[in-house]
């Protein structure tokens, strides 16, 4: 039974949770764990003035680490987290990083544009909503307000592709970015409105007009003190991208992915052989309607060996059961994808 220390402390967090999400549009996942630096607060996200006034900002670089997604090697300075997102996810309308796009992993939500796409009756606004976006978050400080850091997300293609644009004008590149000689960056954003392939308006802020204005240098020590985007980020798994979409709880089951966007119940054709000798646990599996023959095959932590000679087959490089864990972990997104390949097509057939 529940204690009423227990209930007490469970309303607190309840009431904490909701406070965090109040100003956020609703109570949907989003893409960064800002329990990293405090938890969310309502001053965390700048948004630029339309009121036909230049926005002056400096970017704020942050130093890479073994989890950024743009190829920036951990240590270096980065000025940007790029990710593809899909948005509005289910009925929590939750952010969640394409595991597709981003690691070439199985996406439930692609997997059911795919779906929809086969379906002549379906129309381009829903597929519309299914793609994914190509978001950038960045670590700025408003030079016309508040002295101190917020983070700035908008669409690539709104913003950075323009702010692009204008640093390579005429064959030059300005490194704004640049700690020590970066640039003070105007540009003024203008309040647009026009309709959507389904018919509805929307409105989204067009960026012109963008400058580049001398400023002094900072000081490295404030690497220190800006927020680690890439650091934060959510990388979530097949299932919990999958429950939020059809809006399940974590202990209803949702779909389970799709081997190379083959469902699991085909043969797989030309399988790799991952066990000693040839013997394929894939295509026996197959044969053994979906069953990977045990008595060959031991599994320990993180490993499967083969009994009959004692060496270790298959590895998983975090340590958790090899085929029989798979998009259960934070880690799974991440995985070497010839690894992860063969992971998931033993878990697959043991599934059936």
């Amino acid at each position: 039974m529940i204690t009423s220390e227990e209930r007490r402390k469970y309303e607190e967090e309840q009431i904490r949770k909701d406070y965090e999400n109040k100003d956020r549009g609703g109570s949907g996942k989003g893409v960064l764990d800002f329990s990293l630096i405090g938890g969310y607060r309502k001053d965390l996200f700048w948004r630029p003035t339309t009121e036909n006034k230049y926005n002056s900002i400096d970017f704020m670089q942050f130093i890479a680490t073994e989890k950024n997604p743009n190829k920036v090697p951990t240590g270096m300075p980065a000025y940007k987290l790029q990710v593809s997102v899909h948005r509005y996810v289910g009925p929590e309308e939750g952010t969640f990083l394409c595991l597709q796009k981003m690691y070439g992993k199985p996406c439930p939500i692609c997997e059911e544009a795919e779906i929809l796409r086969q379906d002549t009756t379906t129309k381009k606004g829903v597929l519309d909503k299914l793609k994914p976006k190509e978001r950038v978050y960045y670590v700025i400080l408003d030079k016309n307000s508040t002295n101190k850091f917020q983070i700035f997300e908008e669409s690539y293609y709104l913003f950075q592709d323009k702010l692009l644009v204008a640093a390579g004008a005429g064959g030059r590149y300005v490194t704004f970015q640049s700690l020590e000689n970066g640039k003070t960056v105007e540009f003024l954003a203008i309040k647009t409105t026009k309709p959507s392939s389904d018919g509805i308006s929307y409105t989204f802020n067009e960026y012109q007009q963008f400058n580049f204005i001398d400023r002094k240098p900072y000081d490295e020590r404030i690497y220190a003190q800006v927020y680690p985007l890439d650091k934060m980020l959510i990388i979530p798994t097949y299932e919990e991208v999958s429950n939020a979409y059809y809006g399940f709880d974590g202990d209803q089951t949702a779909k389970q992915p799709h081997v190379q966007g083959i469902p699991v119940n085909n043969p797989v054709q030309e399988a790799e052989s991952l066990y000693l000798g040839g013997v394929d646990p894939v295509a026996v599996a197959m044969e053994n309607g979906g069953v990977v023959p045990q008595e060959q095959i031991v599994t320990t932590s993180g490993s499967q060996v083969d009994t009959n000679t004692g060496e270790v087959v298959n590895q998983c490089p975090d340590g958790y059961e090899f085929g029989k864990q798979t998009d259960e972990f934070q880690a799974c997104a991440i995985c070497p994808k010839e690894i992860y390949d063969k992971c998931n097509k033993i878990y697959q057939a043991s599934r059936g």
